[in-house]
């Protein structure tokens, strides 16, 4: 998994052995929100820079670090709203009833702590580290609940993402 030889450092490696970065971002940016993160991509597009996206970092394939990148950390983006009524972002005037919005920094256990105290329940993961926006849901969302209530990304009904352009479009229309 390493992309270039040498890159490993572990702790009983000697001193006489050069090593290098290693899997480790060499810049990072705390973002609370959108507009830091199209500042962080603007800064990743002016200087070549590859882009990881980190929230807590529980990412089994590792893309939440990256040698030689940018890695911008969601982790304090962590807006949460219950809405009895939702309406999509362009929906022509559907409302979906109950539903709940979540920042990009929220994990697992803070949303169940502040959704018990809301009397809501969601389709969620065990794993209670786990960022909710990211990784979880966009690899589908398995929870022992999915017998029930289907997996997680089967009850997404609207993303807000940066783009590479970082412009952030407005969400594509709700399907009938």
């Amino acid at each position: 998994m390493w992309p270039e030889k040498g890159q490993e450092c572990y702790v009983d490696t000697e001193q006489s052995i050069l090593c290098g970065q290693g899997r480790v971002s060499l810049y990072s940016i705390q973002a609370e929100s959108p507009k830091d993160i199209q500042a962080g991509v603007r800064f990743a597009q002016k200087h070549n820079l590859r882009v990881a996206i980190r929230n807590t970092g529980h990412d089994f394939g590792g893309r939440s670090v990256a040698p030689e990148s940018l890695q911008i950390n969601t982790h304090l983006m962590t807006d949460k709203t219950v809405h009895k009524d939702f309406k999509p972002a362009g929906s022509k005037g559907k409302t979906e009833g109950l539903a709940v919005t979540l920042g990009a920094g929220v994990q697992l256990y803070d949303m169940y702590k502040w959704l018990g105290e809301q009397d809501v329940m969601v389709v969620g993961g065990s794993s209670h580290g786990v960022g909710v926006a990211g990784g979880y849901i966009q690899g589908g969302g398995h929870s022992m609940l999915a017998a029930m209530g289907g997996m997680a990304s089967d009850n997404a009904l609207e993303f807000t993402l940066v783009t590479a352009d970082v412009s952030i479009p407005p969400p594509l229309p709700h399907p009938p």
